[in-house]
């Protein structure tokens, strides 16, 4: 049984509406066209950018969902063009991810921005040059966060591997500085011990702080969704502002 999940996934895209927010009126999207993937991934980040659509004020539709074996996405992005969105929120895997940016520089379409769910940070999104360049999207982890043990983190990891964690490395790294903590409170594995550091007792960690709910999650406000965007070739985190290691670039760069 999911313990919470769903809700993980909704507010995926919550950090972008809550960035937009911030921009002057005048700057800001009018019509964010979403383009889900037909999956229970997809449509849960979906709901979940309706929400926050709706909290911030702007005005958000599902254009399309389209099934996961989709390769053709220039009918699907000429329907967001025709329903007069100025921005494209795509809710799905990496193959998504990749098509619509590609799809709309394809088609000479600039929307004012494009966000991403997944592969911001993961090379073959990056791969694209200047396809992706501007494009935001959910990131959870930069390797110049201040955050703790990060630069250790790092440091080992490039010496040992020759390149950046990825995003599973950063988790797992959490994970277990998490529950390395959890133990060394308890003082014991009994496991309604740990159980009650954790929700007790805070957390420091590579990827922030997190203090754990009886949901076994981070309240929504700790959860490691961070808005990234491609700047000169390489992912960077633009929001929250206490995170945020480079300044947005607004709107989507034409050309």
């Amino acid at each position: 049984r999911s313990r919470g999940l769903g809700d993980v996934y909704k507010r995926q895209a919550y950090r972008f509406f809550e960035f937009m927010s911030t921009l002057p009126e005048d700057q800001r999207c009018k019509f964010v066209g979403i383009v889900t993937e037909a999956s229970a991934y997809g449509q849960a980040i979906a709901k979940g950018a309706l929400e926050a659509a709706k909290k911030f004020g702007v005005k958000a539709e599902i254009i399309e969902s389209y099934p996961p074996e989709t390769k053709d996405f220039v009918p699907i992005l000429q329907k967001v063009k025709n329903a007069g969105a100025d921005c494209i929120l795509h809710t799905g895997h990496m193959i998504g991810d990749i098509m619509v940016p590609r799809t709309a520089k394809e088609m000479g379409w600039t929307p004012k921005m494009i966000w991403v769910s997944v592969s911001i940070t993961l090379p073959e999104f990056l791969n694209l040059n200047k396809t992706v360049e501007g494009v935001m999207g959910l990131g959870t982890w930069s390797p110049e966060f201040k955050t703790y043990q990060n630069d250790i983190f790092v440091k080992l990891f490039r010496e040992r591997y020759g390149h950046d964690p990825y995003g599973h490395n950063v988790w797992a790294m959490a994970s277990l500085q998490v529950m390395l903590r959890a133990i060394e409170l308890a003082g014991s594995l009994d496991p309604e011990k740990i159980r009650n550091a954790l929700l007790t007792n805070e957390f420091p960690n590579v990827m922030g702080v997190f203090h754990f709910q009886e949901n076994g999650l981070p309240p929504p406000e700790e959860q490691a969704a961070y808005l990234f965007q491609v700047q000169n070739g390489k992912p960077v985190c633009v929001w929250p502002e206490k995170f945020a290691t480079a300044k947005a670039i607004w709107p989507l760069p034409s050309g």
